[in-house]
């Protein structure tokens, strides 16, 4: 139990009313009047929110309406830089859980709710520390090896291939990304070399396979 005074602030990403409001009772159970906690149901509301109200941690699905895998954490991380963001998700694999990690998530916890783990990861976190649930080691993957070349990319690399993936020209790139041309080209130039591929193509057929 947190001793500390300090009210909690959990903020909740998720676009399934009935998970929020789960978590909530569970939360409210455990800590009493010592939590906050307030919901969204999509990336951008969850940042709209962040930039309005002081969270301790955001609670964040990694499938949201107007995000997908590791897109939302890491605009998140990118926009609010110290925020201990754990991931709230139901593809709980060990290679889901090490890419976690590679994008600055301070925890992991599965949607099929443990109780007990889900509170151990929230105190955990608030302490300002981080928590993982043990994995087994298993062997490599084709697909573990990609997400592996993926967390590579720095947040903006990222953003530049999820948007050469949904065949979007530099120039548009460009200005989605309130950037010039010329750094587009850099970052795909720096993607393909992480990614060990050729060409763009080469490299949206690498992200899309993850």
């Amino acid at each position: 139990m947190v001793k500390s005074t300090k009210i909690l602030s959990v903020h909740i990403a998720d676009d399934h009313p009935l998970i929020r409001s789960g978590i909530q009772e569970l939360l409210a159970s455990h800590f009493g009047k010592k939590v906050l906690v307030t919901g969204s149901g999509t990336l951008d509301e969850a940042s709209a929110y962040l930039k309005k109200h002081q969270v301790d941690i955001l609670l964040l699905d990694l499938h949201l309406p107007d995000s997908d895998s590791f897109t939302g954490l890491i605009k998140i991380k990118s926009q609010f830089k110290t925020m201990p963001v754990v991931i709230l998700t139901a593809d709980n694999t060990p290679e889901i859980c090490e890419q976690a990690k590679r994008y600055g998530a301070s925890g992991f916890v599965s949607k099929h709710l443990n109780t007990v783990e889900l509170i151990y990861c929230l105190e955990h976190v608030q302490k300002g520390l981080v928590w993982f649930p043990a994995t087994t080691k298993q062997s490599a993957s084709p697909e573990a090896g990609i997400l592996e070349k993926i967390a590579t990319l720095s947040p903006q690399q990222h953003e530049v291939l999820r948007l050469v993936a949904k065949g979007l020209q530099n120039k548009i790139i460009a200005h989605q990304l309130s950037i010039t041309e010329a750094t587009v080209k850099s970052h795909i130039s720096s993607i393909l070399l992480k990614l060990k591929v050729r060409n763009r193509t080469q490299a949206v057929l690498l992200y899309n396979h993850r």
